[in-house]
């Protein structure tokens, strides 16, 4: 699961808490990021973290945003 714009957002924190798995957080920010990643503590390791464009980074094959759909 990717958190596209995820930044400093507590998104991430309640899907782990939730038992999610495989989760990375995208974000032009990287000071966002590393708010997250501080708050995370030693769970911040279970993350892959990106700081980049969603217009010009890698993603994997199959990705969903509910907000911004971009063509492939």
């Amino acid at each position: 699961m990717i958190d596209v714009g995820g930044g400093a957002s507590s998104l991430v924190n309640d899907l782990l808490a939730s038992g999610y798995r495989n989760m990375t957080v995208l974000d032009l920010s990287l000071a966002a990021l590393d708010v997250a990643r501080k708050r995370l503590g030693d769970d911040a390791e279970r993350v892959h973290w990106i700081e980049g464009d969603i217009t010009t980074v890698a993603l994997p094959d199959v990705w969903h945003d509910c907000a911004v759909s971009f063509p492939r």
